[in-house]
């Protein structure tokens, strides 16, 4: 995880409604990515997860709440 978003949402507990990160993610491909992470992880992003999209594969963080 980014540096500074790790600090953030683990060790300062900052609040957010949901991240999704995209690293190493082609920006002609994000829109599509995006849609499909909405579609199927929108659930979780309002429980306040972290989603991860790399290499093709989706992972589920939870924050620890604030």
């Amino acid at each position: 995880m980014d540096k500074d978003f790790g600090e953030f949402v683990f060790r300062d507990r900052a609040g957010h409604s949901g991240l999704v990160r995209l690293p190493d993610v082609p920006a002609e491909t994000r829109v599509r990515l995006m849609e499909r992470v909405l579609r199927e992880h929108g659930d979780e992003l309002v429980d306040r997860a972290i989603v991860t999209v790399r290499g093709g594969r989706i992972r589920i963080s939870r924050s620890v709440s604030g």
